[in-house]
């Protein structure tokens, strides 16, 4: 299932997701490694990724710290 279905399921369901807004032109990656932290710890269901800019190689650091620190889906 992807997320915009499990998103629709679970508001059918009445169920409250949360999901954490990680901006990858302002985090560096210990910054990063920190957020997925308290994610977890505060049991995000997602993060969602994105930005108004998108400098450099900023977004494929920000998916591969994510993906390899973090088993949230993003």
């Amino acid at each position: 299932m992807n997320i915009y279905n499990y998103i629709l399921e679970n508001k059918k369901k009445g169920k409250k997701l949360f999901s954490i807004l990680v901006d990858p032109d302002k985090q560096d990656k210990n910054e990063l490694i920190s957020i997925i932290e308290k994610a977890k710890s505060a049991k995000a269901d997602f993060f969602f990724v994105g930005g108004s800019l998108l400098t450099n190689d900023s977004l494929d650091s920000c998916l591969s710290t994510l993906k390899e620190h973090a088993d949230i889906p993003i």
